[in-house]
C-alpha cells in the first residue's frame, strides 16, 4: 500500500516510513517541521499550509486543501499523521483511510478555538471506520482516549532507522535536558554540549552515555538513543517530582502548546523510560549524588548489551502491532 504524509514532526514519521518499508509499504512524505536539518530533509514551502497556516486548521482550510490536491492525491491508498493528529482532517473528502499517531497533546492546535468541531470530526470518521488511532506514548494514548472516549493502539517508536551503534569512545558523557540544571551536574559530564543547538545525531552513539533530565515523557531522541544501545540515565519517579518541585524547568515541555489537558504528578509514571516493556535496561538515580555515584560505577557494556538484546523483542512486538494496523487495510 502507498501512503501520503504531511507532518510538523520529523521522527515520528521517519521511524513509521521504515518499518512500513519493511513491511511491504510505503510513505511519501511533505515535512512543515523547523527540524530538518536533523536528518537532512526540506521543509516544504506550501503556501496553504507553510509559514503557520495549518495552525489555523478548521473546516475552511479542509475544503481549500481538497480543492487544491484531489486530483495529485487520489493515487494513494491511504494518508498518515503525527503531528498534530488534527493534520489528519486534511484528508476526510478523499474517502481513504487515515491513521493519526498521537505524540504531542492530540488537541494542538486546535484548543481552544476549533475543538468542538476537531473532536466531533474525529468521532465521526472513527465511526464510520476511516480514521484508526495509534499513540506512541502512554500519556498521549490516555489523553485522545479521555478526549474522544476511543480506544488507541500503544505502538511505541523503535528508530532502527539509526544505524550506527554504541560505541562509547569520545570518553564524555553529555545531559540531554532544556533545562538550567547542567551548572549542577557531577563535572564527568561534558558541560559544553547542549541539544539547544544543532548536533549531528549520526554521532550520538560515541558519547560514553546519556543523562536526561527530561523536558516531555516521551522524547524521540530517546528512542533513537535506545535503538543504538546507547547507556541512559534517568531521574527516579520520586525524583523526577522533587525536582518538579524544586525546579520551574523540569518537563517544561508537557504543557508547552495550548492543550485542555491539566497535567498532575501521576501521570510522570506512562513516562516511556518507566515502562519496562519498553526501556529494559536504562539506569534511574534517585539524586545527583546518585548519579555521580552511577556515572563512574555502571558496567556500561552491559547495560549495552542489555538493551541490545531488548531491542529484538522490541522490533518483534512493534512490527507485529503495525501489521495488524494494515492488515485491516487491505
Amino acid at each position: 500500500m502507498l501512503f501520503f504524509n504531511i507532518d510538523a514532526h520529523i521522527s515520528i514519521i521517519e521511524d513509521v516510513q521504515d518499518i512500513y518499508k519493511e513491511l511491504g509499504h510505503s510513505i511519501d512524505q511533505l515535512s512543515l517541521s523547523d527540524h530538518t536539518w536533523v536528518n537532512g530533509q526540506k521543509k516544504i514551502n506550501e503556501p496553504l499550509l507553510g509559514k503557520g497556516n495549518w495552525k489555523k486548521i478548521d473546516q475552511k482550510l479542509c475544503d481549500k486543501f481538497y480543492k487544491k490536491y484531489k486530483n495529485q492525491l487520489e493515487r494513494y491508498d491511504g494518508f498518515i499523521v503525527s503531528y498534530p493528529p488534527a493534520l489528519g482532517l486534511l484528508f476526510e473528502q478523499f474517502q481513504k483511510p487515515i491513521i493519526i499517531i498521537s505524540c504531542t497533546r492530540p488537541d494542538f492546535p486546535v484548543f481552544p478555538n476549533n475543538y468542538h468541531w476537531y473532536i466531533e470530526k474525529l468521532k465521526e470518521l472513527h465511526q464510520c471506520g476511516q480514521l484508526i488511532f495509534v499513540a506512541n506514548n502512554k500519556l498521549d494514548k490516555m489523553y485522545m482516549e479521555q478526549i474522544t472516549g476511543i480506544q488507541n493502539t500503544h505502538i511505541p517508536s523503535i528508530c532502527n532507522y539509526m544505524k550506527g551503534k554504541y560505541s562509547g569512545d569520545f570518553g564524555n558523557y553529555v545531559a540531554w535536558t532544556r533545562s538550567r540544571i547542567s551548572s549542577v551536574l557531577p563535572p564527568i559530564i561534558d558541560k559544553h554540549f547542549s541539544i539547544s543547538a544543532p548536533y549531528d545525531r549520526d554521532l550520538v552513539h560515541r558519547f560514553k552515555g546519556i543523562v536526561h533530565f527530561p523536558y516531555n515523557l516521551s522524547i524521540m531522541s530517546a528512542f533513537e538513543q535506545y535503538s543504538q544501545s546507547i547507556p541512559m540515565f534517568f531521574p527516579t519517579i520520586d525524583f523526577q517530582k522533587r525536582l518538579i518541585s524544586d525546579r520551574d524547568d523540569m518537563l517544561s515541555e508537557i504543557l508547552f502548546e495550548p492543550t485542555a489537558l491539566t497535567f498532575t504528578e501521576e501521570y510522570i509514571q506512562l513516562a516511556d523510560w518507566y515502562d519496562l516493556d519498553n526501556f529494559r535496561g536504562v539506569e534511574y538515580f534517585h539524586s545527583i549524588e546518585d548519579l555521580d555515584f552511577k556515572l563512574n560505577n555502571t558496567n556500561l557494556n552491559e547495560s549495552s548489551e542489555v538493551m541490545r538484546d531488548y531491542n529484538e523483542t522490541r522490533k518483534d512486538s512493534v512490527y507485529s502491532k503495525w501489521s495488524a494496523i494494515l492488515d485491516q487495510l487491505r
